[in-house]
């Protein structure tokens, strides 16, 4: 009888210690988790945008706080590969166009030139770009063009974590 005992006790000590390594393990998956949930959407205050630093001010999201609205720059909190993407709206009456940048060096742009005919002009564009924790992406404002934006929120930048590495 002594004997099934011990069994028995070598049994619960060894799952004992299989559920502490379980528990150990979505503890961290749940940290690794919550450390990708990074997504962020926003547009420009209303009014006409001439300044260089485009800060989008209005957010529909920031989960994970990595865009600064005060600042207009989002910094990678995680390793990994990221989606951005932005809409421009200006009158034709002027060039219109931004630029995404990475850590201040030009990483794309969009553009569109005056006077196509109709009351305005858009343009957009899109990357993914694997970053490391604490790069930078910030919009510039083409320069020469200058941007207006009503209530209806033309003007966005957004952008998110696709995975973490």
């Amino acid at each position: 009888m002594r004997a099934a005992w011990q069994i028995y006790g070598k049994q619960l000590h060894d799952t004992k210690n299989e559920l502490s390594k379980v528990k150990a393990e979505v503890v961290e998956l749940k940290a690794k988790q919550e450390k990708g949930m990074i997504a962020f959407s926003g547009a420009l205050p209303n009014g006409i945008r001439d300044e260089a630093h485009l800060r989008y001010t209005r957010l529909f999201t920031n989960v994970g706080n990595a865009y600064n609205s005060t600042t207009g720059d989002f910094t990678a909190p995680v390793k990994g590969v990221y989606f951005f993407t932005f809409v421009i709206l200006a009158s034709n009456s002027r060039n219109s166009g931004a630029i995404l940048t990475r850590n201040g060096d030009v990483v794309l742009t969009s553009h569109d030139l005056k006077g196509s005919g109709d009351p305005t002009d858009t343009t957009t564009n899109s990357v993914v770009l694997q970053l490391e924790a604490g790069e930078n992406i910030s919009m510039q404002q083409w320069l020469g063009s200058r941007l207006y934006e009503t209530n209806n929120k033309h003007n966005t930048f957004s952008g998110f974590l696709l995975f973490a590495l």
